[in-house]
């Protein structure tokens, strides 16, 4: 298997824990170690395997960085991980900042050799690729997506439904707004 991680790869990892549409009740794809594994084949090859609890928590903290924003959860597990930069708010704006004792500005996927590793130089990459802000959260599916819009100022996973899964988050946000101005 050839080892890329790109946008996709960082997607499929935070929408592994989701909120179905037709049940609205949340559910985990990591329910034990097996799946996991199974999940990380299907994506990466490692030689490190991470405990569930730890993947879990970091993909918890990781969905918390991208809805709520700032960086203390992902410069918690950059420090865990011994990884010789840090995470800054600079316009807030997440930046990768590389101090004088970094082993390297050179951010990789091939540095690393665990699924936390891998996503974690993935997120670090778009940090220093300015492009970490496009990954978002519908506020209302809780969906995790990637903005690919001009101005990066997306709110919600999609305007239609696209598949018999999808919801029209945003068609219905609007809907919902603009009859609460018609009971004003």
């Amino acid at each position: 298997m050839e080892q890329t991680l790109n946008t996709h790869t960082l997607i499929s990892f935070l929408n592994t824990w989701d909120i179905p549409n037709d049940e609205r009740v949340p559910q985990d794809k990591f329910t034990c170690q097996a799946s996991l594994e199974k999940y990380v084949a299907n994506y990466m090859v490692i030689t490190r395997n991470d405990l569930l609890e730890d993947v879990v928590k970091f993909r918890s903290d990781l969905r918390r960085q991208v809805e709520f924003g700032g960086v203390d959860k992902l410069n918690h597990w950059i420090k865990l991980r011994r990884i010789g930069c840090w995470a800054i708010l600079h316009n807030g704006m997440p930046e990768l900042n590389f101090g004088p004792d970094s082993v390297t500005e050179n951010v990789n996927e091939e540095s690393w050799d665990s699924i936390i590793d891998m996503i974690l130089v993935l997120v670090l990459r778009l940090l220093k690729e300015e492009r970490f802000h496009r990954v978002k959260i519908c506020p209302d599916c809780k969906y995790a997506f990637y903005d690919e819009s001009r101005s990066s100022t997306k709110k919600w996973c999609s305007m239609t439904k696209k598949s018999p899964e999808g919801r029209a988050c945003g068609t219905i946000a609007k809907v919902k707004r603009f009859r609460e101005k018609q009971k004003n």
